[in-house]
């Protein structure tokens, strides 16, 4: 079991590495990503964070984003089966 967590935390870290080359372009439109965790399953629970001044309206559709998100995180931990996205409810510009 101790390989348990080195594995969780080596995942952790490869998600994490993903997500830092796609926040740029979000972040440029007052958004950011956070990784709350991964289920046993592989699935990657990331939430779609939002600063008071973010644009709603540019924001991709959801499908686009969690493609874009699962084909990063895939390329850096191929254990990850799927990207769950939690966003809150955003205002339309």
């Amino acid at each position: 079991m101790a390989g348990t967590t080195d594995d969780g935390a080596e995942m952790r870290d490869g998600i994490e590495n993903a997500l830092e080359r796609i926040r740029p372009t979000l972040q440029h439109d007052g958004f950011d990503l956070k990784l709350q965790d991964v289920d046993p399953d592989g699935s990657a629970n990331i939430t779609l964070e939002a600063k008071d001044d973010a644009c709603g309206d540019c924001l991709v559709p959801d499908e686009v984003l969690v493609g874009i998100l699962e084909k990063e995180i895939k390329s850096e931990e191929p254990a990850v089966r799927k990207v769950v996205l939690h966003k809150p409810d955003l205002p339309k510009a």
